[in-house]
């Protein structure tokens, strides 16, 4: 009984949060994007961006976002955060929608964000 439960429970965390695919990495951090549940909307596309950090940052190891990226100016902005205390999107979690307000950002040369604006637009 016990390993049918561990097995119905593997099986719905990862239903859940699809599969992390790795873009970029730095230093301090690797990015990745879940492939299976981007949407596309005419020049926009939301996904789901997991930045794994390399060391505990403010609390944090990892954070989930749900992004837009509007591929024909090349900019993304932040539509909510989960911030995690474990590696990967486990442990502890907090969650807080973005300002609407929230700026559109376009990535510098050469950035992570800019491996990831990539990934998600196709280029």
């Amino acid at each position: 009984m016990k390993k049918r439960t561990l097995i119905l429970l593997l099986f719905f965390s990862a239903a859940c949060w699809g599969e992390w695919t790795k873009v970029a990495e730095s230093d301090d951090s690797d990015f990745y994007v879940d492939y299976e549940r981007i949407k596309h909307r005419g020049a926009f596309v939301y996904y789901w961006r997991l930045v794994d950090l390399a060391k505990l940052t403010g609390g944090d190891m990892s954070i989930i976002s749900y992004e837009i990226a509007d591929c024909e100016i090349f900019r993304v902005k932040t539509l909510q955060r989960t911030r995690y205390s474990g590696s990967m999107g486990e442990g502890e979690s907090s969650t807080a929608p973005e300002a609407s307000s929230s700026d559109w950002r376009q990535p510098s040369a050469h950035s992570s964000l800019e491996w990831v604006l990539k990934a998600v637009c196709g280029e």
